[in-house]
């Protein structure tokens, strides 16, 4: 089945929202069994809409469309789709009694601009939102249907997930083994994976790089062909695997903690709360992260976490030494298992010859001992000097969980 993408928005377009939804589709239709062909993005440009729906009609057996369905003047799929189809917009009954429940229930009168959302393009069927005001719909031309759904991603979701799949056939899935590592680069895994292949094998690779995790996912309509490959591709990314799942590191050391009963608390200096922020993210945190302490300045360090002003003043606050008694100080005044410990020059300015912008030193603290770690992150922006610092402490919970630490 050939199945096309299209998303609409001017939002879109100036890089001011990313196209979350379309990649949340792909990802699902591939679980369904499905491939996408082809992803579009318009802006609210009638003619560019009018287009993209006649191409999807035309030349794939099926069309998904996220935005324009609301009641404003930018508002353009469903004119878009009846100019498409060359029928007119038509005033459709069961589409205007979704949208008066819909404010109904949120106990709010119905401005009259949104009978807009109940114009739909003649022999289109209504779709009802549970999650919003604006219904979908969807429309069929010869063996080409595509289905129309609003922009925003819960009510999308939520729309694909009750009508898209009961409209698919459904092919076997293709066998699948998902690696989620850290600290390789996509290029040198797929110059190591090459190796692993033989010319000809039944497998596709594809990698997805969410900075600075990288998922690589094998697929194969042979199991027996994957299943060989799999410990073999395991123990080539064994330094940086964490999962063989699509779940992202936090959730795994949050789960980790959880199983080995232990407590964390984080002293936090260039990476300004972030390990604490993607720890609570994730659903029963509570029950693991104790809290933690954002040291950006000296006095801090020093009055909440025990550093010595000599240590400063010999050592630097990005230093070894700092990080381990950051680590240490967190982990016993939050009275937790575990505290990590970072501190370093996140740039763009701040770095000397002997400290560049982007060296990080950070700590990992138990009761007994203390492991560290002086990392290198050269080329980073600001923003990516603390979101690697954070993931790269968050590795070192990993391995240490699992290894010599209780």
């Amino acid at each position: 089945m050939k199945i096309m993408i299209l998303s609409t928005g001017d939002e879109l377009l100036k890089g001011q929202i990313c196209d979350t939804n379309a990649a949340w589709m792909a990802a699902e239709l591939v679980q369904l069994g499905q491939q996408v062909s082809r992803v579009v993005v318009v802006g609210d440009d009638l003619p560019d809409l009018v287009a993209g729906i006649r191409e999807g009609l035309a030349h794939y057996d099926f069309t998904l469309v996220g935005g324009g369905l609301g009641p404003t003047v930018d508002d353009l799929t469903a004119q878009a789709a009846a100019e498409a189809l060359q029928v007119p917009l038509v005033h459709d009954a069961k589409a205007e009694a979704i949208v008066r429940a819909r404010f109904a229930v949120s106990g709010r009168p119905m401005p009259e601009i949104n009978l807009k959302q109940a114009l739909l393009p003649q022999g289109a069927q209504a779709i009802k939102n549970p999650n919003g005001t604006a219904p979908g719909f969807w429309v069929q031309r010869g063996d080409h249907r595509a289905v129309f759904m609003p922009g925003v991603p819960r009510e999308l979701k939520s729309m694909f997930g009750r009508v898209v799949p009961g409209w698919l056939p459904q092919p076997a899935a293709p066998h699948q083994a998902v690696f989620q590592f850290l600290g390789i680069g996509e290029s040198v895994a797929q110059e190591q994976l090459a190796a692993l292949l033989p010319p000809g094998a039944p497998i596709r690779v594809s990698f997805r790089a969410s900075s600075p995790e990288l998922t690589l996912t094998l697929s194969s309509p042979d199991a027996v062909a994957l299943a060989a490959l799999e410990p073999q591709v395991a123990e080539m990314l064994r330094t940086g695997l964490f999962a063989r799942s699509r779940v992202g590191l936090p959730a795994v050391v949050v789960a980790l903690l959880r199983e080995k009963g232990l407590r964390l608390a984080v002293a936090e200096s260039c990476s300004g709360g972030l390990l604490g922020s993607v720890l609570t993210d994730i659903p029963g945190a509570s029950e693991v992260f104790t809290g933690g302490i954002i040291a950006y300045d000296n006095e801090v360090k020093m009055r909440l976490l025990g550093v010595p002003a000599s240590d400063l003043e010999r050592f630097g606050a990005v230093s070894e030494t700092v990080a381990r008694t950051m680590a240490q100080g967190v982990r016993q005044r939050l009275d937790s298992d575990l505290g990590v410990g970072i501190t370093g020059i996140a740039g763009p300015d701040g770095g000397t010859p002997e400290k560049p912008v982007g060296t990080v030193h950070i700590a990992l603290a138990t009761k007994d001992h203390i492991i560290h770690r002086q990392c290198a992150f050269r080329g980073y922006n600001r923003t990516a000097v603390k979101r690697v610092a954070a993931w790269t402490a968050l590795k070192m919970i990993y391995d240490a969980i699992g290894s010599h630490m209780p």
